[in-house]
């Protein structure tokens, strides 16, 4: 498919001649930048002079980009020229979807993204399309206008216009020769019929108005429907300039549609509205209860009659904030009565707008009043008498002197501005406001934190100095734990968890009093209080130390004794204890000794002092770090066990505020546990050797020289212990159970073979032994493991028996035969082999088929 364009004479229809194929020319299969072949061709509607013509192309199923032709010379006897002039580019487009209507479930075809008519004046070519998009909530169809200039091929105007929810479809534009445009599309949704709607673009706008109806869908357009789109159009009134003429389809019923045909006219903006009151002067007593209401008068004319207009209020000529909206009368918010912040002229514009289009007028009239505030009043508290001095932009306006203590200082304005009072007492001191603009009373303190309301923060760990000589006692208890006082200052803090707080004036000047409060201004509860007589820095000064409450709120009143002030110093210092777990963890042997320590969950604050308890030793450690570990000297480990058997350590911790303790043990029974046939380099065995009496067993005398090594079973068996490279001549290996201050012998061996003292002995699942080596020389290395075991019975046919499990240490095994299992009976050496394997298969090459034969291992070569 492809589109044709036909060139017919005019002249020659005029006329009434035959027309044909002789007298007419063609354009066809015709191709786009990127070889696509033009289907949808556009030609313009020329509304202003133009040689030729121009045609455009957009891609029905969506893309980026539109085509511009140039149609030149049609007449020529040379015939006419078409050229591909621009390919431009544009949003991104892409085809609609049907669209929804009230009433039922029947979709209106929508089309595809081809443009629609095309209007050409004044160098510029307006069109529109339908696209799909959506605007956040859901897919939808919308209306996509463009207006591009000729002779330069470029796109000023590429717009999308719709709204969420609501399909537009099947546009038709025009554009006049003051750059006013019309368009008229469909309309529906869910929640409304297929109907006609407009909108405009008038000269200077930047956008499409609002829409508007032409005719509004009557009804659910669900039978019988029809291709919609084909009857929609827009052209300028060729007799009023300044109109156009909108055609378009509506739903009738539900197997019907009709058409509707209405005139718009491209209205300029309406007039400004005139000024009904000039001023209103409220520069004098008595004032009025509220500011007299500002008016205007909207001015109509045969394009804006009566009714088509309201206003809108503005306090700037130009831009500003929009005060008012939709009314002629205005009352504004600066109340007389009130006392306006500044004694000025307040002016307000009023704009006219259309009701229907939304236009404003291009300016807008000014409406003022005049409104003069009452005086400025502060109350001003403290030491006097005071001097008062009124302050407008650095330059004192008035002055007042009063004699009491506390009085109403009033200045009365008369210009535009702000004032500031300044203030100064015969006793020196000053105070200053911020800037007083309204005629609110002020209450001034020389002393910023003079009055609980005032209260200064105090945060944990600071130090605040301040000079009480201008405090005040107003406001202040009239005693501190029993004593008078006076010219008291507030400070606050917020304790940060649970835990203990502390207060102090030391280094404070003068004698002190210090009381801290929880609650609010108004509602405080007493929590300390000390008068100096409860601190360790000086007699004069105070403390006070509470139990703090995490996330409460604390007031601190410091005052002097007997009135006294001066040079102030104030410190507060918050103190959280240490949390631990119940359980001491990460213990384990090193080359110096049991390194333990502690489960931390909170630090809390430093220094730490840190107990720890294990069998008849105490030790203490003071530091500044939360790395709460221990480290039991490799002297006293043998004394740790021998009183705990493998457990029972505490520790106990403490800091300024408070304590916390743990209780636990080793996480493993032993300090050094052996795995089953692994070598144990003496690198990382540990002599635990501790002083103690002389042992015995059967092999002889155990020295206090002796090697001694803790060790445990993993399983129950038969162990096997092997020491290697034991030299002497009284060397012998022994195996305790029990503490140190009752073991109980188990088994010995002083017979060395080749290097190698070896010993066995049955072992229980976690119970520790203590492994001693007398007179061992120099220790090298030694091993622990159990007995093997050998599978049950032959396995028949091919004289097999198999290893069925305990892997022994590294020693050679040898594997034995014999035709009866008692203690006489005689056993044959089979085969010798070292770390011998769980499974492992040997062949009894002596034995026959179904013979009786019974095996066992035994230990070395």
């Amino acid at each position: 498919q492809y589109s044709k364009l036909r060139i017919i004479p005019k002249s020659l229809l005029y006329s009434g001649g035959a027309v044909g194929s002789s007298n007419w020319r063609d354009f066809w299969n015709q191709t786009n930048a990127n070889g696509s072949i033009v289907f949808g061709w556009k030609p313009a509607q020329a509304q202003s002079m133009i040689a030729g013509n121009y045609l455009v192309d957009t891609q029905p199923g969506g893309s980026n980009y539109m085509t511009l032709w140039r149609l030149t010379n049609p007449l020529s006897t040379n015939g006419p020229t078409l050229t591909r002039q621009a390919t431009l580019t544009v949003q991104p487009y892409s085809p609609p979807g049907d669209a929804a209507q009230l009433g039922g479930t029947a979709t209106i075809n929508t089309g595809d993204c081809r443009a629609q008519e095309v209007e050409y004046q004044n160098g510029k070519l307006v069109t529109a399309f339908t696209e799909g998009y959506d605007w956040g909530g859901g897919a939808v169809s919308a209306v996509r206008t463009l207006v591009l200039d000729a002779a330069s091929s470029t796109v000023n105007v590429d717009n999308r216009f719709g709204v969420d929810k609501v399909w537009h479809y099947y546009p038709a534009i025009v554009r006049d020769a003051a750059s006013n445009m019309a368009m008229v599309f469909n309309r529906s949704g869910t929640n409304e019929y297929a109907g006609t709607y407009y909108t405009a673009w008038l000269a200077g706008q930047t956008n499409w108005q609002a829409s508007s109806v032409l005719k509004a869908g009557q009804a659910y357009y669900g039978t019988g429907v029809n291709l919609w789109g084909n009857y929609s159009g827009a052209a300028l009134d060729p007799a009023a300039a300044g109109r156009a003429w909108l055609y378009s389809e509506y739903a009738v019923s539900s197997s019907q549609w009709g058409t509707w045909i209405g005139e718009i006219a491209f209205l300029g903006p309406p007039p400004a509205p005139t000024n009904s009151v000039s001023a209103t002067n409220c520069a004098s007593a008595p004032y009025p209860a509220s500011n007299p209401p500002l008016s205007v008068t909207a001015v109509t004319n045969s394009d804006y009659p009566a009714g088509t207009l309201t206003v809108d209020w503005y306090d700037a000529a130009a831009g500003g904030n929009l005060v008012a909206s939709n009314t002629l009368s205005f009352a504004p918010t600066n109340n007389a009565a009130a006392g306006p912040n500044i004694a000025a002229l307040y002016a307000y514009w009023a704009q006219a707008r259309a009701l229907s289009s939304g236009l404003p007028s291009t300016n807008r009239t000014p409406a003022t009043l005049r409104i003069n505030p009452r005086p400025i009043r502060a109350t001003l508290t403290g030491i006097g008498p005071w001097s008062l001095t009124w302050v407008s932009n650095g330059v004192a306006v008035a002055t007042n002197t009063v004699f009491t203590n506390s009085a109403t200082l009033v200045v009365s304005p008369v210009s535009t501005t702000t004032y500031t009072i300044a203030a100064l007492t015969d006793s020196g001191c000053s105070a200053r406001t911020n800037d007083l603009t309204g005629s609110a009373a002020v209450t001034v303190f020389v002393v910023a934190n003079d009055q609980c309301a005032g209260a200064s923060y105090l945060p944990d760990g600071a130090t605040l100095k301040q000079n009480t000589t201008c405090a005040t006692s107003q406001g202040d208890p009239p005693d501190i734990c029993g004593f008078s006082v006076g010219k008291g200052v507030w400070f606050f803090f917020m304790a940060p968890d649970d835990g203990l707080g502390s207060v102090t004036t030391c280094g404070s000047d003068f004698p002190t009093a210090l009381q801290v409060y929880s609650g609010t201004c108004g509602s405080l509860t007493e929590v300390g209080c000390d008068a100096g007589n409860d601190t360790s820095c000086s007699p004069a000064q105070s403390s006070v130390l509470f139990q703090a409450s995490a996330g409460t709120f604390y007031g601190i009143f410091v005052a002097g004794l007997g009135g006294a002030s001066g040079n102030l110093v104030v410190s507060n210092h918050f103190c959280r204890p240490p949390l631990f777990s119940t359980i001491i963890s990460n213990s384990f042997l090193t080359t110096t000794g049991i390194l333990v320590r502690a489960t931390v969950i909170d630090p809390g604050t430093p220094p730490y002092t840190v107990h720890w308890t294990y069998g008849p030793s105490l030790s203490s450690d003071v530091h500044d770090s939360p790395d709460f570990s221990f480290l039991i000297p490799l002297d006293q480990v043998a004394n740790y066990l021998s009183s705990t058997n493998f457990g029972g350590l505490s520790a106990q911790f403490f800091n300024g505020c408070g304590g916390g303790s743990g209780d636990g043990g080793f996480s493993s029974p032993c300090v050094v546990c052996l795995s089953r046939g692994v070598p144990v380099s003496s690198s990382t065995v540990i002599n635990t050797a501790g002083t103690g009496s002389v042992l015995t067993n059967s092999c002889g005398n155990i020295s206090s020289s002796a090697k001694w090594f803790q060790m445990a079973a993993a399983d129950s068996g038969n162990a096997d212990v092997s020491v290697f490279q034991s030299t002497g001549t009284n060397c012998y290996v022994s195996v305790f159970r029990g503490p140190r201050t009752n073991l109980v012998a188990v088994a010995c061996n002083r017979t060395i073979t080749n290097g190698t003292t070896r010993l066995q002995f049955a072992a229980t699942t976690n119970q520790p032994y203590w492994l001693i080596i007398t007179n061992g020389g120099s220790l090298t290395n030694f091993t622990y493991g159990f007995v093997p075991q050998i599978a049950g019975s032959l396995i028949k046919s091919n004289r097999q028996f198999r290893l069925q499990s305990g892997v022994g240490p590294a020693l050679n095994y040898t594997f034995q035969a014999s035709t009866g299992f008692v203690a006489q009976a005689a056993w044959t050496n089979l085969y010798t082999a070292t770390f011998p394997t769980n499974g492992a298969t040997y062949i009894d090459s002596k034995a026959t088929n179904f013979s009786r034969r019974f095996y066992r291992i035994a230990p070395g070569p």
